[in-house]
């Protein structure tokens, strides 16, 4: 049936007006009843929205780029611009915002900047309720987020279980698996594609596969129709958005009930799977050794257990998807530096396994741990070039006392219970710490360079001060490798939807700058790239 097959039957089978109309009119006085009571719930609704709370009279001034109703929506659209414009106009650096009725305050300035990271009372998990592209966490933000110790770092349930699972003798246990799929993924890649273009940033599904082993179960991993269900709603929370609530956090948009279904899709399941261990025998409890037995073992709530590795099967592939792809781009476009790379993975796959007569990839698995964190000197200026682009973003937090704190270096302050933003852009890509900011320069990293270390968080691409990348350890192991896969199979080159190798893709890149202002920082554009295979080397 057509839709206007579909429309029209719709039409007939509803009640007409002229049918309906002796019904309205029956009661003379219900009508104009209802009417009024529209009209006035309407004028109440926008009264409460023109005329926003009052805000600290030592609150920075409000940026000239605000809008009746919605606040700055510069904030959604064009991120970077807006920051930068507001900060301009301000006479402190620091400006005032609406996001709706919210009052948020933005900093900026390497005093503010130390203040933002380093500030005790100042909360990640709840300043990210105002995140653009979309928010994991809803109020009520769950007790395993919550400090619950003395401790400056780490002080929560989910950040102390995160760090448990990368314990050495944890990624020793799975490294050999997690091999195994970054190999599979890049040795299937062409299945679906006799042209050899891939657009990279469809490959994030091995990423959540080899973090489901790690920090859930490789039960998933291993079962295609578990696996498939977990994805299912992970692919939902990463490339759904949900901007519209930034502004009305209490008038829900499509895409926020599609990622509130998602993330309960991800309860249910976790919740099963809770039960059928619970149901166990002993003896078969036995026989499971992952995360998820682990934290039964430990006695902790299943409230928290639940929790706990439904925020972590989305949380820990959210950054590392976008990684991926982009390490990967980066590499068909900078042949030299995947060169680079290359020649560094021939290097140390021969030290442990140079004796024997197979084929690179299949030296890939005897690097041990220690050498895949040590030896890579390349890769790993590579990663830290590409994140300082991919980070820079504003960042979010909340201030959870109900007092103001001053703002160092002016005579402002961030009120009680009000969010602030710093957006990560302005040092990342100034030209003093990092010249020619816009271009790919790995080199930028070297020891005796590191302009960046002029100013403090002058790179915030592994988070700092009182929130530093708990992942940071497995975060740099992954990204390893699936590089090393990729390359020990394929050359890999920067191409057309057709596979012509594009020769401007470099120049193109220099403007890297311009993606800060994306509306969706974390939907990646297509990144075509041509797969050719090398020649089988040792």
């Amino acid at each position: 049936m057509n839709v206007t097959t579909n429309f029209n039957e719709s039409l007939l089978a509803a009640p007409t007006i002229s049918a309906a109309l002796p019904l309205i009119i029956a009661d003379k006085g219900t009508f104009p009843i209802a009417l009024t009571s529209l009209v006035t719930a309407l004028v109440a609704l926008l009264t409460y929205y023109l005329r926003p709370p009052a805000v600290h009279p030592k609150s920075p001034a409000f940026t000239s780029d605000t809008s009746p109703i919605i606040g700055s929506f510069g904030y959604i659209s064009r991120q970077l611009t807006w920051y930068k414009k507001s900060v301009k106009e301000s006479t402190s650096g620091h400006f005032s915002f609406r996001l709706g009725r919210r009052h948020v305050i933005g900093l900026s300035g390497v005093a503010a900047r130390k203040w933002f990271f380093e500030e005790p009372l100042l909360d990640l998990v709840t300043g990210a309720v105002i995140l653009p592209f979309g928010v994991h966490f809803w109020p009520p933000i769950h007790d395993i987020f919550k400090p619950d110790g003395n401790r400056a770092r780490n002080n929560t349930f989910f950040l102390r279980r995160m760090l448990e699972m990368m314990k050495t003798d944890k990624l020793e246990k799975q490294l050999f698996r997690c091999i195994g799929d970054a190999r599979e993924c890049f040795e299937t890649i062409l299945a679906d594609s006799p042209t050899g273009v891939i657009n990279l940033p469809e490959l994030w599904k091995p990423i959540l596969r080899q973090n489901c082993r790690l920090f859930v179960s490789s039960d998933i991993a291993d079962d295609p129709k578990q696996f498939k269900k977990v994805s299912d709603c992970v692919d939902t929370l990463l490339h759904t958005y949900s901007v519209f609530n930034v502004f009305f956090k209490w008038l829900p948009s499509p895409a926020y009930w599609r990622r509130r279904l998602a993330r309960y899709g991800l309860v249910r399941f976790f919740r099963q799977m809770y039960n059928q261990r619970m149901s166990m025998t002993p003896e078969e409890a036995s026989r499971k050794d992952d995360p998820f037995q682990s934290l039964i073992n430990n006695g902790d709530p299943e409230p928290y257990i639940n929790e706990y590795f439904t925020s972590a099967a989305f949380i820990t592939t959210t950054n590392a998807h976008v990684i991926s792809s982009q390490m990967l781009e980066n590499m068909a476009i900078h042949q030299e530096w995947q060169q680079k790379c290359f020649d560094e993975l021939q290097t140390v796959a021969n030290k442990y396994a140079g004796g024997m007569d197979v084929a690179l990839v299949d030296k890939i698995p005897h690097i041990p741990l220690k050498a895949w964190e040590t030896s890579f000197p390349a890769m790993h200026m590579c990663l830290n070039e590409l994140i300082r682009s991919w980070s820079s973003f504003g960042v979010m937090r909340y201030n959870t006392s109900p007092n103001a704190i001053p703002i160092p270096g002016s005579d402002e302050v961030l009120p009680g219970h009000t969010f602030a933003i710093y957006h990560t852009g302005e040092p990342q890509f100034s030209a003093k710490l990092y010249p020619e900011p816009s271009k790919f320069d790995p080199t930028r990293f070297l020891e005796g360079r590191e302009e960046f270390k002029q100013e403090p968080y002058g790179f915030h691409g592994w988070g700092g001060g009182t929130h530093p990348c708990t992942g940071m350890r497995w975060a740099k192991l992954q990204q390893y490798i699936m590089l090393a896969n990729a390359l020990a199979l394929w050359k890999l080159s920067s191409c057309d939807k057709d596979g012509n190798i594009d020769p401007y893709a470099k120049e193109r890149q220099r403007g890297l700058d311009v993606d800060l202002d994306s509306e969706t920082p974390f939907k990646l554009p297509p990144a075509l790239c041509k797969f050719e295979p090398r020649e089988r080397v040792q």
